[in-house]
C-alpha cells in the first residue's frame, strides 16, 4: 500500500517549489540492506522529476532525517506517464537527467552519450550512434 512522500515523511522541510513537485509523489515501498547502513525509496510518479531534484531529494533525506547515522539514501523512480509522452519528446525533456545519472556511475559512459546521436525508428525505437572506439565497444 503506498502513501503520499510527505505522509511518509512529514516532519520533511523543503522549499515550497520542491512541495509542489512531490506532493503528488506515491512512496511505493522503503527497503534497507542488512547492515542498515542503506535505504532505498521507492517512488512512483504520474509526472518526470529531473535527476538532479531526485539527487537533492536524497541529500534533504540524508541530512534531516538521518544526519547523526552513517547511512545512504537512494531514491528508486518509476513512472507511469501520460500518452504525450512520446520516447521521442521524453529523450528531448530527460536527456540531461539521463547525462547526469551515467555521470554518477561512468565519466566515460556520460562521455559517450553526450557524443552520440540518437534517431527514432517507427517512433518507439531509440537508435544511437555512438564514436567507434574500442572503450565504446567494451561499453
Amino acid at each position: 500500500m503506498s502513501k503520499r512522500f510527505f505522509e511518509v515523511f512529514p516532519t520533511l522541510k523543503v522549499p515550497e517549489d520542491v512541495q509542489i513537485l512531490f506532493q503528488d509523489v506515491e512512496v511505493v515501498k522503503v527497503t534497507t540492506n542488512s547492515g542498515r547502513d542503506f535505504i532505498k525509496v521507492h517512488i512512483l510518479s504520474s509526472h518526470l522529476i529531473q535527476k538532479k531534484r531526485i539527487f537533492d531529494m536524497e541529500k534533504v533525506l540524508k541530512e534531516q532525517l538521518f544526519a547523526k547515522s552513517p547511512v545512504r539514501i537512494s531514491m528508486v523512480e518509476k513512472y507511469e506517464l501520460s500518452m504525450q509522452y512520446t520516447p521521442e519528446n521524453l529523450m528531448e525533456e530527460y536527456f540531461g537527467s539521463m547525462l547526469l545519472e551515467l555521470g554518477e556511475r561512468s565519466v566515460v559512459e556520460k562521455s559517450m552519450m553526450q557524443n552520440a546521436k540518437y534517431t527514432f525508428e517507427d517512433e518507439n525505437i531509440l537508435c544511437l550512434k555512438l564514436t567507434d572506439t574500442i572503450v565504446a565497444e567494451g561499453k
